[in-house]
């Protein structure tokens, strides 16, 4: 999933929040970014996604204040724990810097200029 702030390489996947549709995942939905990006849903399908500017990270954070390898989300069982990767700006949850925090249902994840809203199947 890539979100970059470079018109010609931002891809936006068909995939918006909203409209009563369910999801089988945890999602991260952006809530505010550069461009075109408020409603896209980034769906956090694995054990494991890490996110940054890295063309490899799980989801691309195209943008100057995101590090290549900014922070990552694991899942444990049914805890979802966001962890700074020793991130230059920080990683913050609910606007508190984090190094590592349990994500609840409607927790603010920021990365960068990207503020995201965590949520889970189910949890509207």
């Amino acid at each position: 999933m890539n979100l970059t702030d470079v018109p010609p390489r931002t891809h936006l996947p068909d995939q918006r929040s909203g409209g009563g549709r369910r999801w089988s995942s945890p999602q991260l939905v952006v809530t505010r970014g550069p461009g075109p990006t408020k409603g896209v849903a980034l769906p956090l399908d694995g054990d494991l996604t890490a996110l940054g500017s890295h063309p490899d990270a799980g989801i691309v954070l195209g943008h100057g204040t995101v590090s290549r390898r900014h922070a990552e989300i694991r899942r444990d069982g049914e805890r979802y724990v966001v962890c700074d990767s020793g991130s230059l700006n920080g990683t913050y949850v609910n606007r508190q810097p984090v190094d590592c925090a349990d994500l609840a249902a409607g927790d603010e994840v920021r990365i960068g200029v990207f503020r995201m809203l965590f949520q889970l199947p189910g949890a509207l």
